[in-house]
């Protein structure tokens, strides 16, 4: 029997053990923003405190996703499962959007959960500033008509 190389497995293997740590960054995100325990406590509270209606998907350790609005959102035992985290916004009465922006929990870089709650929000200000941007880009700038 001839035996076969899986570099993309061992790949995984490594990361599992980082994976270790993603109860850990999400406990970490859900503090610094004041969010309930679940994914959906944590996509309503982004989208609510953000000017643009930024919406965070999550994908799971299996490949799956959990999107805005998805039920299952409201599981807590899908937490612990989360690998990637997505942020995107539309900008409303436009075709213009801004499309997703990865947070992967399993970078290498993470050696901190500092480290993740600062680059989780790096993304949600940068999804947030350029979905106004481009918000001011379609609709103007209404502070130009108060006939100054």
């Amino acid at each position: 029997m001839a035996t076969m190389d899986y570099p993309e497995y061992e790949r995984q293997q490594e990361l599992a053990c980082v994976g270790d740590h993603i109860p850990e960054y999400m406990q970490a995100i859900f503090d610094d923003a004041a969010s309930g325990p679940t994914l959906a406590h944590l996509q309503h509270r982004i989208y609510k405190d953000t000017d643009a209606g930024i919406s965070i998907s999550f994908q799971l350790d299996d490949g799956t996703y959990v999107w805005v609005g998805d039920t299952q959102g409201s599981d807590p035992a899908l937490v612990s499962r989360v690998h990637r985290i997505g942020f995107s916004s539309i900008v409303e009465g436009s075709d213009a959007e801004v499309g997703l922006r990865w947070l992967d929990l399993l970078d290498e870089r993470w050696e901190t959960t500092e480290l993740v709650v600062a680059e989780f929000n790096r993304l949600v200000d940068e999804t947030n500033d350029e979905a106004c941007r481009l918000w001011d880009e379609e609709h103007g700038d209404d502070s130009e008509d108060d006939g100054g």
